[in-house]
């Protein structure tokens, strides 16, 4: 969660805009979201694991039986 402590009325840099907001995120929350894993499930395959290979993904389709 951030708290904002002033407005810009333009966009303005990483750099300059990160003196205009607080960062007050408990310090649960932060430790929980250190703790998740890197890779997820989305339902098709695993994120951060890459697309496969053409052999793989035919061999996927025969064991799946589909198109």
């Amino acid at each position: 969660m951030i708290k904002l402590t002033g407005l810009m009325h333009t966009r303005f840099q990483y750099s300059e805009a990160v003196n205009h907001y607080l960062d007050i995120t408990p310090a649960e929350e932060i430790e929980r979201l250190q703790f998740q894993a890197a890779a997820f499930f989305t339902g098709k395959r695993r994120s951060k694991i890459g697309r496969p290979t053409k052999k793989q993904r035919r061999d996927l389709e025969d064991f799946t039986g589909s198109e």
